[in-house]
Order: structure tokens, then sequence, then C-alpha cells
């Protein structure tokens, strides 16, 4: 994603370079690992597609994959630390 350097209160604060990612997730109940990496790999399959990959573009340009759940928790991770900082530093506040 290009950096939001149209972002007036990243350039204030010295963040014009600030790359923002959206995305969503399925959760699934839980299953042994070898059931949830067939799942994973049928997934990484359909989204592989021509056809799914050109549909998704067509929708908004989605780019899906699939992750583990240790990469996903670690992305929650190391977003909550980036996210937080940018809202510390710009000084944003909940009324």
């Amino acid at each position: 994603m290009p950096p939001r350097e149209n972002c007036r209160e990243c350039r204030e604060k010295g963040r014009s370079r600030f790359v923002s990612r959206g995305g969503n997730a399925r959760f699934r109940t839980a299953a042994p690992d070898p059931v949830m990496a067939r799942r994973r790999a049928e997934i990484n399959r359909v989204l592989a597609m021509p056809e799914v990959k050109t549909r998704l573009n067509a929708a908004g340009g989605l780019e899906p994959y699939v992750i583990t759940p240790q990469e996903f928790a670690e992305r929650i991770r190391s977003d909550y630390e980036k996210y937080g900082a940018l809202v510390k530093s710009i000084g944003i506040k909940i009324d």
C-alpha cells in the first residue's frame, strides 16, 4: 500500500511515510493442525485461480492471503504497537 502522504497529522509529526493496511479476518473453530493446514492450502489454491483474482480485484483491489494463527497473532501484536505509537505521537484522545 502506498504511503499516506496526504495525512496531515502524519506530516505534522514527521511521519509522512506512514503505511497503513486494511484487513479482515475469518475465525474458525479450533481444529487439529493437519485440518487447519489443509484448509489453508485449499483456500490458497482457490485464491490463486486467475478468475478469482480478477473478481476480487474488480471488487476493489482486494489481495487476500491466508496466514497461520501464529502469524495472525504476531500481526495483531505488531499493529497494536505501531498504531498505538502513532496515536500517542499525534495525541489522539477519546472524548
